[in-house]
């Protein structure tokens, strides 16, 4: 059993991982998450987005009048992130398994402990990692943002197998249920207009600056696909399909579906965090053949690519996944 310190941050308060949320002129960046979670052997850092959490929970009048639902709402949240502590650890097993190696070999702890002298030869092996090697073959998705979908998912799912909570989390369901309205409506309504802002988004400057290989639509799956764990996971997605029907999306919400029926495959039958991202990146190899335009906006899907996917969960399953050694 690891027994750690657990310490409360606001994002700008100096912490051991508070150089997480900085640009690279030393400024805070704009996180859009209310609470960020970092731990290793000895702590435990939250920090808490302070500046989200006012401009969403104490600008909006229906949860100044309504304390319960935001207490039942950072319940789950705070749930969630303990359910994190599930998959890894430390947030360093985390990490490309690489550069995990090179730290260990050295005593280093993360990048930020590289001496100059031995940068060049850790940049030569993060580079070359098995990971960032599929993330520039792939032409449509980005694949960081498939891992952190599994590792959300996972964490939402451990609330309820480990039982860290018992009770099904309606407040966070109807929380989900709003936004998801909101999101689905709009798109349907204007979608272009929401793609040419999600253009301008920070992430995807980063993306394209750095030349990564990305697809604003598959940005939009991926914007939506984070509010569907927990209707999957509690068994409350029937919830989902007048909402995706009625605006002509139901090939899309059964896409989403089945990803997360792979992320609880891989969740009931993988623990070792390194096996976990190699199925992750054969999976993100599958999701790079779907067409995110005509899925989202046209209602289309390519039958073999489906059967791909279904095929993908059954190997899975029975455990007969071969995992691609080539890259």
């Amino acid at each position: 059993m690891i027994v750690r310190n657990l310490n409360l941050k606001n994002l700008g308060e100096e912490g051991k991982y508070s150089y997480e949320f900085n640009n690279e002129n030393g400024e805070i960046k704009r996180m859009k998450d209310f609470i960020y979670i970092f731990r290793d052997q000895n702590e435990i850092e939250i920090y808490f987005n302070q500046w989200e959490i006012k401009q969403v929970f104490f600008s909006i009048h229906e949860f100044k009048e309504n304390v319960l639902f935001v207490k039942e709402l950072f319940k789950h949240i705070a749930h969630h992130e303990y359910g994190h502590t599930f998959l890894a650890p430390t947030t360093f097993d985390l990490g490309i398994k690489e550069a995990k190696e090179f730290f260990k070999k050295f005593g280093y702890h993360n990048s930020r402990d590289v001496p100059i002298e031995k940068k060049n030869e850790f940049l030569m092996i993060y580079s070359n990692s098995e990971f960032i090697r599929a993330l520039l073959s792939l032409n449509r998705v980005e694949l960081t943002r498939v891992y952190d979908e599994f590792k959300e998912f996972h964490a939402y799912y451990m609330v309820l197998k480990e039982k860290i909570s018992n009770s099904n989390p309606e407040d966070a369901l109807n929380w989900n249920y709003n936004i998801l309205t909101g999101y689905v409506t709009n798109l349907y309504n204007q979608g272009e207009e929401m793609l040419s802002e999600l253009k301008q988004s920070d992430f995807f400057q980063d993306v394209q600056l750095n030349k990564f290989p990305h697809d604003a639509y598959f940005e939009l799956y991926h914007d939506i696909m984070q509010l569907t764990y927990d209707f999957f996971i509690y068994g409350e997605w029937n919830r989902l399909i007048g909402l995706f029907s009625e605006n002509n999306m139901t090939y899309f919400l059964d896409f989403m579906q089945t990803i997360n029926e792979i992320f609880k495959t891989i969740a009931d039958k993988h623990s070792d965090i390194d096996v976990i991202t190699k199925i992750i990146i054969q999976l993100s190899k599958k999701m790079d053949d779907i067409n995110y335009e005509d899925l989202i906006f046209n209602n289309q899907v390519n039958e073999k690519h489906q059967k791909e996917l279904k095929k993908f969960i059954m190997e899975l399953e029975q455990d007969e996944l071969i995992l691609d050694e080539s890259l």
